[in-house]
């Protein structure tokens, strides 16, 4: 559901809700301009509520981990419509048929609305204005029943006697100083917008009878009899007609109530106290639709890594699954050099965010898992009707049994396009779970996917742009320069992959130092070729204590490996010698 659906389901929801609340409680009261004052309020409450959003920061409980959401996420996934290899439907979808309906509604009664505008303007033109006793009159001589529209009394004077002509003109004053028109104007085009909700015209005809009970009011404390005056009504010479939206049953009910309100005793205190009813309702509505939760920190769920990157003596571990795996991930040990000292990762959380074993999709690691979702994902037809974009952030755990939960949008970009990312991250198929110490454990992955518009040359070259002239650029796994990228067709890219800093470093070492952009077309689908983390870096590898080659270490089945140590600087020279000078990778096997 897009912005302005969830904007009419809220805002019709709550006019519902509030109109019932006057209608059981003050719809009998006799404190008309409190009722209106209420009525308004009320209908403010309901267009405004879904505007209004609250976060509310709620603490977690103790020995949650609460993480940046830009830590730990795999490379950015761009979705063009053409990139989806599933295809998508030209079917019309059932949202169509109901936004065209509803806008096939709002059409026509907005030429209502304005045909009515014009002809009280023709009115007005034809028959000019005239100042009358005090007051500003357009003389009708048609058989119209008398109305007013802002300062402008509309009448036809032929046939009605002095007497009566007086209580029409201060019968249409009382609306006229009261500024009864805004809020009819302002009702229609609610109606307008909310012509399907049955409420939003029960609204207005409650909203039209307050106008004219509190008309008839200012007649009787005017002085005049109320008698004379209920036969006045009677004969229904006046009335508000101008868009009275109403069947004239309704009119004829209309002017029973005014008879039978102009003899009733003001309620003022009963009224203002049931009015006060409104602030818990108003809370609920707030509540309902307008608060959202946040989750902040608490002193127990301090993110470890923060404190361990104080200690300049712990060693850089890290898991892989597969070298595709490319989680930004600072610098922090899983198993501590110190035996006095507990490790910082092993804690008692139910979810965990780095493991030793990372959950790979079915083997394939994350490059897997990108192909299934451009498999899978479809760019939502609206969306792309309505050149809507955006990059969303979804977060899922991968269960203990690799199947996916706890699905979220943890970073918007727009409904439709959050729908869509969510729905193709919740189907997905088992993992192989992540393991923690040989234990199959819960872990939190977040995926940035990027929708973009096919042949939108724009996104990418400002993409492009936006990295600097000595960035990395690879094309189906070969490094190209960038005017090379430019005369790419963006039709026939199928994912682009965005790296910075360390994660450009440790992939693709100093050649990536200003960034790299990867480019996969429609042409490679292959997955790519295993990259070397330290291919610039040159370090020695060393397997479950054996000293082994570079192309060794390539050849390496990933699914076998436990985990991976890497030591850098002096603590590497004085481990193994100078030939460690460029750093070590300690690889410890399942098989150990």
């Amino acid at each position: 559901m897009n912005q302005f659906g969830i904007f009419l389901y809220e805002s019709g929801i709550s006019i519902a809700i509030l109109y019932l609340f006057y209608w059981f409680l003050l719809r009998k009261e006799t404190y008309f301009s409190l009722n209106r004052i209420i009525l308004g309020i009320s209908m403010a409450l309901a267009i405004t509520l879904p505007f209004i959003k609250i976060t509310v920061n709620a603490m977690p409980e103790s020995g949650t981990m609460v993480y940046i959401i830009d830590q730990y996420l795999m490379d950015d996934l761009f979705i063009a419509p053409e990139t989806t290899l599933a295809g998508e439907s030209n079917t019309i979808s059932f949202l169509n048929i109901i936004y065209t309906i509803y806008f096939a509604g709002v059409f026509i009664f907005s030429v209502k609305f304005f045909v009515q505008l014009f002809q009280v303007m023709g009115l007005i033109k034809k028959y000019g204005i005239n100042k009358f006793s005090g007051y500003k009159i357009v003389p009708l001589k048609k058989d119209i029943s008398p109305f007013s529209f802002f300062n402008l009394i509309f009448i036809n004077t032929r046939n009605i006697n002095n007497d009566e002509l007086k209580n029409i003109l201060h019968h249409e004053w009382e609306h006229i100083k009261r500024l009864h028109t805004v809020d009819i104007i302002v009702l229609e085009i609610i109606c307008i917008l909310q012509w399907f909700n049955p409420f939003v015209w029960l609204y207005k005809y409650a909203v039209r009878e307050v106008h004219e009970y509190e008309a008839d009011r200012g007649v009787i404390k005017n002085g005049e009899s109320k008698i004379s005056y209920q036969k006045l009504i009677l004969q229904q010479v006046f009335g508000n007609q101008f868009f009275q939206g109403v069947h004239n049953l309704i009119n004829h009910s209309l002017i029973k109530k005014r008879i039978t309100m102009i003899t009733k005793t003001q309620s003022k205190k009963r009224t203002i106290i049931k009015s006060l009813f409104i602030l818990p309702i108003a809370a609920i509505l707030v509540a309902t639709f307008s608060f959202t939760g946040e989750a902040v920190p608490s002193k127990d769920s301090e993110n470890p890594l923060s404190k361990l990157e104080q200690d300049n003596s712990l060693s850089f571990i890290f898991p892989i699954i597969d070298p595709l795996d490319n989680f930004s991930i600072p610098e922090f040990t899983l198993k501590n050099d110190k035996p006095d000292q507990k490790p910082a990762l092993l804690d008692s959380a139910e979810i965990f965010f780095i493991v030793e074993e990372m959950p790979s999709f079915q083997g394939k690691g994350p490059e897997g898992f990108r192909t299934w979702i451009l498999q899978n994902l479809k760019y939502p037809e609206e969306a792309r009707g309505n050149k809507i974009e955006g990059k969303v952030f979804v977060r899922c755990v991968v269960e203990k049994d690799g199947s996916v939960s706890n699905v979220t949008v943890v970073r918007e970009a727009h409904p439709l396009l959050d729908a869509e990312a969510s729905r193709v991250v919740k189907s997905s198929p088992k993992w192989i779970p992540g393991k923690q110490r040989g234990k199959a454990v819960r872990v939190s992955l977040t995926f940035p996917i990027t929708f973009y518009l096919d042949g939108n040359v724009k996104k990418i070259t400002d993409l492009i742009a936006n990295m600097s002239e000595e960035a990395l650029y690879v094309l189906d796994g070969k490094t190209v320069t960038k005017e090379e990228v430019n005369k790419i067709d963006p039709k026939s890219i199928l994912v682009i992959r965005v790296l910075r800093g360390d994660d450009a470093l440790e992939k693709y070492g100093e050649k990536g130092k200003n960034g790299v952009i990867i480019f996969t077309t429609k042409n490679d689908m292959s997955p790519e070729p295993k990259p070397s983390f330290f291919e610039e870096i040159n370090p020695i590898f060393i397997i479950d204590g054996k000293i082994i080659s570079k192309k060794e270490w390539e050849e390496l089945n990933t699914n076998n490996i436990q985990k991976i140590e890497v030591i850098k600087g002096e603590k590497a020279v004085e481990k193994f010698g100078e030939k460690a000078g460029n750093g070590a990778v300690i690889i410890t096997t399942k098989d150990k």
